[in-house]
């Protein structure tokens, strides 16, 4: 997928594989990173570390197991990102209970995040005529899941179909198959 001179969103960027994966985009050439993150404070060290490296970068502060945090996202990149041209789903939410052990509550936001707001997000007009790609990141793990991930197991299998609708649209999708410490 090529990086360079493109305007690139990443979900999940205040901290971890997200703030990695910022820097790196940046180093790759990137014109304009657009990070979302729930974590304010995080979020805007993230933001302003790459433009002390002359990114231009933005911070959107948003929690994407909220539906109406979501439509502001989308409303947002319209209103101020033009198209996306790389939109990489990395954020994530919810507590590592086992199954049994979880709440119906925490089932629900465990599957808002890396679903439910990376299929509408990858499904918004601003980010679906990109003619570029998406990337879902999803750990190997997610291949063999401890009991305890059941929920992000389903999530797993979901994206791939979801990726192949995508591409009637022109959009190319990209798994990341590894660990994050792979990157």
């Amino acid at each position: 997928m090529k990086i360079a001179g493109k305007t690139v969103v990443i979900t999940g960027a205040s901290s971890g594989l997200g703030a990695a994966l910022a820097q790196r985009m940046w180093r790759a050439g990137a014109a304009r990173l657009i990070l979302l993150g729930r974590h304010e404070a995080r979020l805007n060290q993230v933001v302003r570390a790459l433009r002390a490296d002359s990114a231009y970068a933005d911070a959107v502060l948003a929690d994407l197991s909220y539906e109406d945090d979501v439509h502001a996202v989308v409303d947002w990149l319209r209103a101020h990102a033009g198209p996306v041209d790389i939109l990489v789903n990395n954020a994530g939410a919810g507590a590592w209970n086992f199954l049994e052990d979880s709440t119906f509550a925490e089932i629900r936001e465990a599957m808002a995040v890396p679903y439910l707001a990376a299929a509408w997000l990858s499904g918004a007009p601003c980010c679906r005529r990109c003619g570029n790609g998406s990337a879902a990141i999803s750990s190997i793990s997610a291949r063999s899941p401890p009991p305890w991930w059941a929920r992000r197991h389903g999530v797993y299998r979901r994206l791939p179909r979801d990726a192949r609708a995508l591409r009637r649209t022109g959009c190319r999708s990209a798994r990341q198959r590894r660990t994050p410490h792979a990157l």
